[in-house]
């Protein structure tokens, strides 16, 4: 037998066990009652009576005491007292005796706790055992009087078969009921745990296609919708619909986690009232949700985005008052702009990038001549987008140094990128990139975080008091939640504000110099620091510069390279540094490369260089 059998009957044995205590108690008060009738009857049939008080004695002793004796033995003990009255009842009282009774008994006994085939093997052997009598009669070594069929009228003898086929029915009805109430009992715990399966079955399918914080049905279940859908022909005519919620990550920095995942719920409830037999909406991945829309017009289209935009805006203004929603949308419409849902789902992300700076009340459709780029732009600006969702960048730094004692007073954090082939790609090359296909602020606040994550080990290996530089692009600079971003980031890392330099270049100043000065004088209010990065080369004039709480100058390169031969850009240089300290502002010249240009600078008031004359940029832990 296998050990799962073996473990199987085992239990069974313990679930019938108390089907055998039942017949030992029931054989015991039978053999009792019949040996105490034998005697006060004298109905001497040798020792019989004696032994029928002695086999009550034992079968109430097994059945009172079941802990010391095994199921086995008990099993051997109760055949052989049953095969002993049996033997008694056919030798003295033949066919009208109680041996078809206790037979009987011993069948459902047998077939109850044993074996099926030692059941089989026991009623077979009591076959035998009435053809071994049969024989026994035949030959006349047993024979029976007229007073065994006279004792058919001693009323002893019908009350002593009455209340053997008390005792037998007893038993049988005993075991019969109790197998069925075990029966039914082990069913309902059968039943119960299938309930219990088939919730957890469901509650699985919930978690498989579920969004757990909006409550939409997530990107497996979409594609399985709509794919159903397609193969029973009932998908018609509609339009993919993108949905992406801007500059999330500010709005999780500037509400916490907590109140953003609600944040989310509210769009995910707002979104369900748009769902119906002909529409699905489901949330794509962190903050896209995508739509399947049966059967609309592309007025339908307009109208009912502006109306969740709106819808939504209100929401906001309501429960997040600290913040404002910005969702950029964008579909294409199927099966006229692709033959599959996925080429539509592609060609509605493709105009989901044109949809910034577009309100967000409208919706963008897809164009064809949305795809006239070359086949390696979009493929570096694919490769762009998957790199920072999987932080793929690295942040290299580069020291700047004090031209009065020579020592590094801080660093520049620079961004590098290895591709999937491990080869690193030229920020000149990846930056307009980024800038082209509005990914610059995904891109800024996630190179933020690095460089603020940072911090702790620059301070392990040059101190606390090292200024350091970022690079701030002027789209996330002048985006609305930036300041309170980087506010935040800062206060959470704890990291002194004065320490931290935002680098932004001449490009801000195409915006409204009053909105520029707002910018600054917030990020000033909390002790950070400003430097205007590339000076000389852009929009920048004398009236810009001092109408802004600036900290710093960064003299633009092109100044550096011949500064030691062109007598002219000594002489502009040497005035910025002049202009820069009238107007309280650190001057910074970048991109030194020789002694020749250093001894140069030497002559001037200029107070920090950097270049590859004085270090590389490199990882922190290399510097």
């Amino acid at each position: 037998m296998s050990p799962d059998r073996h473990e199987n009957w085992k239990q069974y044995q313990q679930l019938t066990e108390p089907v055998l205590q039942a017949a030992l108690f029931l054989f015991a008060t039978a053999t009792l009652v019949s040996g105490v009738y034998q005697s006060l009857n004298s109905m001497n049939h040798g020792i019989f009576p004696q032994l029928n008080l002695i086999t009550a004695g034992v079968s109430f002793l097994m059945g009172a005491f079941p802990r010391y004796t095994s199921l086995t033995l008990k099993i051997t003990i109760a055949t052989l007292l049953g095969l002993m009255s049996i033997a008694y009842s056919l030798i003295f009282s033949g066919l009208i005796g109680t041996a078809f009774l206790t037979i009987f008994a011993l069948h459902i006994l047998y077939l109850t706790v044993s074996s099926p085939g030692r059941a089989l093997g026991f009623m077979g052997f009591t076959v035998l055992l009435f053809l071994l009598f049969s024989l026994i009669v035949g030959q006349a070594y047993v024979e029976y009087g007229i007073s065994h069929l006279n004792r058919m009228n001693s009323p002893q003898q019908w009350l002593t078969r009455g209340i053997a086929l008390a005792f037998t029915s007893g038993f049988a009805a005993f075991a019969i009921i109790l197998l069925k109430r075990r029966l039914l009992g082990l069913l309902r715990v059968q039943q119960k745990t299938n309930t219990r399966l088939q919730q957890r079955e469901d509650e699985l399918k919930a978690l498989a296609y579920t969004d757990p914080v909006t409550g939409l049905p997530n990107k497996m279940a979409f594609e399985k919708e709509l794919h159903s859908r397609s193969h029973a022909g009932t998908l018609g005519e509609g339009y993919i619909i993108v949905l992406e919620i801007y500059n999330f990550r500010i709005v999780n920095s500037l509400i916490g986690p907590a109140k953003a995942d609600l944040l989310l719920e509210h769009v995910g409830r707002l979104l369900k009232s748009y769902s119906s037999e002909n529409n699905f909406i489901a949330r794509y991945n962190g903050v896209e949700f995508v739509g399947w829309a049966g059967g609309w017009s592309e007025s339908d289209l307009y109208e009912r985005v502006a109306l969740f935009s709106n819808r939504m805006k209100q929401i906001v203004r309501e429960q997040f008052p600290e913040i404002t929603l910005d969702i950029r949308a964008a579909a294409s419409a199927y099966p006229r702009d692709g033959e599959s849902i996925e080429e539509c789902y592609k060609n509605a992300g493709i105009a989901l990038y044109r949809s910034e700076g577009i309100s967000a009340a409208a919706v963008v459709l897809y164009d064809p001549a949305m795809k006239d780029y070359s086949s390696e732009e979009m493929i570096l600006r694919s490769a762009l987008e998957e790199a920072i969702e999987q932080d793929e960048f690295l942040v290299y730094y580069q020291k700047k140094i004090s031209l009065k004692d020579s020592r590094v007073i801080g660093l520049e954090a620079l961004t590098r990128w290895q591709d999937t082939a491990s080869q690193f790609v030229s920020p000149m090359q990846f930056i307009p990139i980024l800038n082209k296909y509005h990914l610059m602020n995904r891109f800024g606040y996630l190179i933020l975080e690095k460089v603020l994550k940072d911090v702790p080990e620059i301070d392990a290996r040059f101190g606390a008091d090292l200024h350091i530089a970022i690079n701030i692009s002027p789209s996330l600079f002048l985006d609305p939640g930036f300041p309170e971003f980087l506010i935040a980031a800062v206060r959470n890392k704890g990291v002194d504000p004065r320490r931290i330099i935002l680098e932004i270049t001449e490009d801000v100043f195409i915006e409204d110099i009053s909105k520029l000065r707002q910018i600054v004088e917030k990020l000033k209010a909390e002790s950070l620091r400003i430097s205007l990065d590339d000076f000389g080369t852009g929009f920048s004039s004398l009236s810009y510069i001092s109408n802004l709480q600036l900290d710093e100058l960064k003299v633009d390169k092109s100044f550096i390279d011949d500064i030691h031969t062109n007598e002219k850009k000594f002489g502009i240089f040497s005035s910025i540094c002049t202009i820069g300290h009238l107007l309280g502002y650190t001057v910074v010249a970048e991109g030194v490369e020789s002694e020749a240009q250093l001894t140069r600078l030497l002559d001037t008031d200029c107070d920090i260089a950097q270049g590859f004359y004085f270090a590389v940029p490199a990882p922190v832990i290399e510097l």
